[in-house]
């Protein structure tokens, strides 16, 4: 399968308006909580009013495409200023080697692609993460050789598709232990 990463920034800022649409970021109601990241317990990252979706039991912080977008797993109502362990993020900036990206096919769907680099307690994540991974990838030409496939935004169930790479991030995560 071709894909064609996407690079001019109207082209970003759509695909990612379309990915808070997909995943109806807008729609959830939000819980300020404190974010932490999976790699240190201890530290608090930024605390941010993040949509939470009982559906799915997944959280989300999706400001912009040009900063960090968070993502974590939680089965239950996160509660105000409970801490909250970071899974995975998303940065699009195309001047930056970020973890996110957004991918054309050949049919001109739209792809949420992840770079492979993950918060886990190793020196070289991407490596952990390309070894341990066991979902759809695409190979690629630009910065990154290659990229995890998230979900395809003209997907029935976009939200499911993201819990679905969440769950593998975990995986991963525990598996690099």
């Amino acid at each position: 399968m071709t894909i064609k990463i996407l690079k001019k920034v109207v082209n970003i800022e759509l695909c990612h308006e379309l990915f808070r649409t997909r995943v109806y970021y807008d729609t959830y109601e939000k819980h300020h909580v404190r974010l932490q990241s999976s790699t240190e317990q201890s530290s608090a990252m930024a605390s941010e009013d993040v949509a939470w979706t009982k559906r799915d039991g997944f959280w989300m912080y999706m400001p912009d495409p040009w900063h960090e977008n968070y993502f974590g797993l939680s089965e239950q109502k996160p509660s105000a200023w409970e801490a909250q362990t970071v899974a995975c993020t998303f940065d699009f900036h195309p001047d930056r080697s970020g973890a996110g990206a957004f991918g054309r096919d050949g049919y001109g769907g739209i792809l949420v692609l992840h770079s492979g680099d993950i918060p886990v307690h190793s020196a070289d994540a991407k490596a952990v993460f390309w070894q341990h991974y066991q979902g759809p990838r695409i190979d690629s030409t630009d910065q990154n050789p290659a990229y995890a496939v998230v979900a395809h935004l003209g997907a029935l169930d976009v939200t499911g598709q993201l819990r679905s790479f969440l769950d593998e991030v975990v995986r991963i995560q525990h598996a690099a232990g």
